[in-house]
């Protein structure tokens, strides 16, 4: 608030007195309580007349600016005769105006319910909303362990190590933003925080953080193969078939089950399984937990017989996602000779 006094020293009334107090570039005019004599537009404050000894005041209320002149000059005038013009212009300028901006930085993401192994991409916006420039802005975040790195958009400014992305010069408006690429790990911290800093003060740190949790959905590659160690037998001849399941993560998988029913072209012998349990009545062989990465493997021996369906078929589920479901069938034949 500038607060300008005019006064008449006397020893006559003066008349039709004006003060010229045009704000200079570094004040935005905000209000004045002159009930209009001031014309902020042209500087002029319309005083009117004072009578000897009398004074009248106007305050005029400005924001100051991140840069601009700040020199104010008040200037009073009348048609009446001035016997001591000395006293007819005062200025005042801020010692110091001090720089303030208000950073702001706001996380998204491109997938919100992504399944574990997904790659997503978390979108990362620094804005100055000013007044000032920062000159030495700069975002910190820091992949917590749910989420594997691949790459980022930064040219090279976003060290993902450290989670620092050096931006520098931030102009008052400006915004930049940033890409980091990465990978839904199937376990780990999935709460991903930003924050933004600069140098100078910012007078709303409300805004200097944010933050995205995106949990990850279990997924599970499931897989298996079938092969027989004879393809060419001879009626009444044993066979085995070996059936291995696995789990290509990246997820846990709580409940597997594989299918491997006989056709009607073996007689059932015989089973060995390296965990769960095996009815060769139903073909269903429970594993339930696979690890990810586990295998394990069922083993049947069957005799071959002269007529029937020869081709065997193995299917693998589970609980989970699995997401690529072309490697959960397989199967495999031994045909015998007529």
């Amino acid at each position: 608030t500038f607060t300008l006094t005019a006064g008449n020293n006397g020893p006559s009334d003066a008349t039709k007195i004006e003060v010229a107090d045009m704000l200079p570039d570094g004040y935005t005019y905000v209000s004045d309580d002159s009930n209009g004599a001031y014309a902020f537009g042209k500087g002029i404050w319309s005083v009117g007349d004072l009578t000897s000894g009398q004074t009248k005041t106007l305050n005029i209320i400005v924001t100051v600016n991140a840069t601009g002149d700040y020199l104010n000059t008040a200037t009073i005038s009348s048609p009446d005769p001035d016997p001591d013009p000395n006293n007819n212009t005062d200025q005042i300028t801020p010692t110091k105006v001090t720089p303030k901006s208000d950073l702001k930085v706001v996380k998204t993401v491109n997938n919100a319910h992504p399944s574990a192994g997904d790659p997503i991409t978390f979108t990362l916006t620094a804005t100055n909303n000013g007044p000032s420039d920062e000159p030495h802005a700069k975002v910190t975040d820091k992949l917590p362990s749910g989420y594997t790195y691949i790459d980022d958009t930064s040219g090279g400014t976003y060290d993902y190590l450290s989670g620092e992305w050096i931006i520098g010069m931030l102009a008052n408006g400006a915004t930049r933003s940033l890409d980091i690429h990465v990978t839904v790990n199937a376990t780990g911290d999935y709460l991903n925080t930003a924050e933004i800093n600069g140098t100078i003060i910012d007078p709303d740190p409300t805004n200097n953080e944010s933050n995205q949790t995106i949990g990850a959905t279990p997924s599970s590659d499931l897989n298996v193969t079938k092969r027989v160690n004879n393809t060419d037998p001879n009626t009444g001849d044993t066979v085995i078939f070996t059936i291995v399941a696995g789990n290509n993560g990246p997820s846990d998988e709580s409940n597997a089950t594989v299918v491997d029913l006989l056709p009607s072209g073996y007689d059932y012998v015989s089973s060995t399984v390296s965990v769960g349990s095996y009815d060769h009545a139903t073909g269903l062989w429970h594993i339930g937990p696979m690890l990810n990465g586990a295998t394990e493997t069922l083993t049947v021996s069957a005799t071959v017989k002269d007529a029937g369906e020869h081709l065997n078929a193995v299917t693998i589920k589970g609980k989970n996602p699995d997401p690529d479901p072309l490697n959960n069938k397989d199967h495999d034949m031994a045909s015998p000779h007529e």
